[in-house]
């Protein structure tokens, strides 16, 4: 089985920064420029004017005073002190209105709540609702509902949901469309799909929906704002990520690798039985015959709806998995009736009788290629 479901952060993750541009190298930086240096003269080239002007020159350095280049080195320093004693300052001012700006740690989630084998924790902003506006189509079994004071509001409970949306049919007959499962995150650590944006029929409010398949039902979210608001609070983004389960236990969003080594198990028995039953029912010369290897044929899709009937399908298998079972159901009776053709030697009846065994066989073979769709590998 391919395609396990990957879950990320509830936050969507911001891409990358692009680093800034980088200026000049430093070959190429804008410098001052230097006086080219002069090259010494040669001890023939350099006349007696110019021995005699070098000689005074000494002579001045001298009798210059000391104090004048100690004042010059002192200023220097005095300058650089004032400089460096500047920058000090300026990142203390700088440093104290960072701090000042640094944004408070927000609330911590101090309370909690808990129903139907789910809990959720939030905010002292959040306060319980008693009676939370119906969402249409969204029938929860029993629900944690919170409000905030502007109107907006979550309830977290169970639904029956179904299928690869994980949403209730009478859900999505409201909606203009079936939302896509691209919007895969991790609440918590379950992964869900985030359907953002719903404006079901006949509900004012906008709405966000978190869904999380499990052993028992549809765990919800359900995050709504206020009345003819056009946004969901953040605030409802970090109740949803504390969503817990208390019990039953999360499944993927894609295939469930122990529902097909299940199902498998059994697809190969019945194949096995199948292939070995039609060979047997084409070798049988006589009536008798036949009508002992159509029983046996029927016997094995009575055998195969019972073990199928007892693998458990999670809520986006479950409308094919029934599927699956409503047409090895036709199985049994099919292979009966040709049984009984073939006993009495009815031969309009037998005809019959194999049309309807060869439509049960398409109809399992149809239900069983529908896994495609939720991302199982079928064999054709």
């Amino acid at each position: 089985m391919d395609a396990a479901a990957s879950g990320m952060a509830v936050r969507d993750i911001a891409p990358e920064a692009h680093p800034p541009d980088i200026g000049a190298s430093a070959t190429g930086a804008v410098r001052e420029a230097e006086p080219e240096a002069t090259a010494p003269l040669s001890a023939s080239q350099e006349t007696a004017a110019a021995r005699t002007e070098r000689a005074a020159r000494a002579q001045r350095e001298k009798r210059r005073p000391p104090s004048a280049a100690r004042a010059r080195r002192a200023g220097l320093l005095i300058s650089a002190l004032v400089v460096a004693v500047a920058a000090v300052v300026a990142g203390l001012v700088a440093g104290r209105s960072g701090s000042e700006q640094r944004a408070a740690p927000p609330p911590s989630l101090s309370g909690s709540a808990a129903d139907d084998g789910l809990l959720v924790r939030f905010t002292p902003a959040w306060r319980h609702s008693t009676e939370p506006p119906r969402i249409p189509g969204l029938a929860f079994r029993r629900d944690v509902s919170l409000h905030l004071g502007s109107g907006a509001g979550l309830s977290a409970g169970r639904v029956a949901g179904s299928g690869p949306s994980l949403l209730p049919p009478a859900f999505l007959e409201r909606l203009p469309g079936v939302p896509p499962r691209t919007d895969r995150v991790r609440i918590g650590n379950l992964a869900a799909y985030r359907y953002r944006g719903l404006r079901p029929r006949g509900y004012p409010r906008p709405l966000t929906l978190y869904v999380v398949p499990t052993t028992d039902a549809v765990a919800t979210v359900a995050c709504f704002g206020a009345s003819r608001a056009r946004v969901v609070p953040d605030e409802c983004e970090r109740v949803a990520d504390s969503l817990q389960l208390l019990r039953g236990r999360a499944l993927p969003l894609g295939p469930d690798p122990a529902y097909a080594r299940r199902l498998n198990a059994g697809l190969r028995r019945l194949n096995a039985q199948r292939a070995a039953g039609s060979r047997a029912l084409r070798a049988a010369g006589r009536p008798r015959g036949q009508a002992r290897e159509a029983a046996r044929l029927g016997a094995a899709y009575r055998a195969a709806h019972r073990q199928f009937a007892g693998i458990p399908a999670g809520p986006v298998e479950a409308p094919t998995h029934h599927r699956i079972l409503r047409a090895l159901s036709r199985g049994e009776p099919a292979y009966a009736r040709l049984a009984s053709a073939a006993r009495r030697g009815q031969g309009a009846r037998y005809r019959g009788a194999r049309r309807a065994v060869r439509a049960a066989d398409r109809a399992v073979r149809a239900a069983v290629a529908e896994l495609r769709g939720l991302g199982y590998r079928v064999a054709r």
